[in-house]
């Protein structure tokens, strides 16, 4: 029996006991890595850039949104990655650097090209993300990125759907009286599982313009003083304008029943964002009014290099980047 490279990947993974399955498989020429989570396969390395069965060599080609574009409708069956499926493969738990052997290869800081145009002025700007760092951004269509190809994999023995296609089924939680929660104060993903906060416009704890700081460990750097990487006070921790302090008195509060409350990962956040919006906020508003904009989302992933600052998410635009724990930012948690 004569067995695809990709099924044959998956055949030589299968779970056996006591041994976790890598979430990435290699194809047996080494030159395509297949997502098991999104059913995604992906060029191991950019295009101008060859495997060499240890690394990718050879000079990454720089093009702009409409060159990638022409250079992946060229390519049988490969194109260029939507926004949320090139992000997928952005390592953003530990750093940005993509760590994992079998995993797409990278360069630090380079900025790749996503096929999504930025909604609000397609003709000039389009999404790309920084696989070095796992941010996203958008840029002029004239500049020079570069490019990673992507193809839907065989159907194999992950049914998921690309994160790009993953769809969105938003639902309402009926409370212990069999009436629904309001969406200010919790809304279902019926595809993710996860359950996110609303926010009401009250004057409450909750309130949508409250805005905290994110410390979170007393034992770590997370803060400058005098210009020096310190660690947080008992007092920064505590202090009511603290995410901590917030996700405690969330989850005291027990908000729609529940107390596991807490910060959500980028992916997590990322994933509810709309990138067909032209106009902020840059997620589904009739399932999550009261979204300020101004300001940015905080996550609970640190900065990979900076300690002193986390990951956030800038609902007004979409893009994903960093930003001092100092800073005030708005929070709406998941569990």
């Amino acid at each position: 029996m004569n067995l695809s490279p990709y099924l044959l990947a998956v055949a030589l993974a299968l779970p056996l006991t006591g041994i976790a399955q890598s979430r990435f498989e290699v194809s047996a020429d080494g030159h395509q890595v297949l997502d098991r989570q999104t059913n995604l396969v992906w060029k191991r390395c950019a295009e101008g850039q060859g495997w060499n069965g240890s690394a990718c060599v050879g000079s990454a080609s720089k093009l702009t949104f409409d060159e990638a574009l022409v250079a992946t409708a060229n390519s049988s069956g490969w194109r260029l990655p939507a926004i949320k499926e090139l992000f997928s493969i952005a390592r953003t738990d530990e750093t940005g650097l993509v760590p994992e052997a079998n995993r797409p290869s990278e360069n630090t800081g380079l900025v790749f090209w996503a096929s999504t145009p930025r909604a609000a002025t397609p003709q000039f700007t389009a999404w790309g993300v920084d696989l070095g760092w796992a941010t996203t951004l958008p840029d002029l269509r004239t500049a020079t990125n570069h490019v990673r190809m992507v193809r839907f994999a065989p159907s194999l023995t992950n049914s998921a759907k690309s994160p790009n296609d993953r769809g969105v089924s938003f639902k309402t939680i009926a409370g212990p009286d069999g009436q629904p929660y309001a969406r200010t104060e919790c809304v279902l993903d019926a595809v993710t599982g996860l359950t996110w906060e609303g926010k009401p416009s009250d004057g409450s704890f909750r309130d949508k313009a409250n805005r905290y700081t994110n410390f979170d460990n007393q034992d770590k750097t997370q803060v400058m003083v005098s210009n020096v990487p310190s660690r947080p006070s008992p007092d920064q921790l505590t202090a009511a304008t603290n995410a901590l302090t917030y996700v405690k008195a969330v989850n005291a509060a027990k908000l729609c029943g529940y107390s596991d409350w807490r910060l959500p990962s980028m992916a997590e956040l990322h994933d509810l964002v709309n990138f067909g919006n032209a106009a902020p906020p840059m997620l589904d508003s009739a399932w999550f009014p009261n979204t300020p904009t101004p300001f940015f989302y905080w996550t609970s992933e640190a900065h990979p290099a900076n300690p002193t600052s986390a990951r956030v998410l800038n609902l007004a635009l979409g893009a994903a980047r960093a930003t001092s724990r100092a800073t005030p930012g708005y929070v709406r948690l998941v569990r």
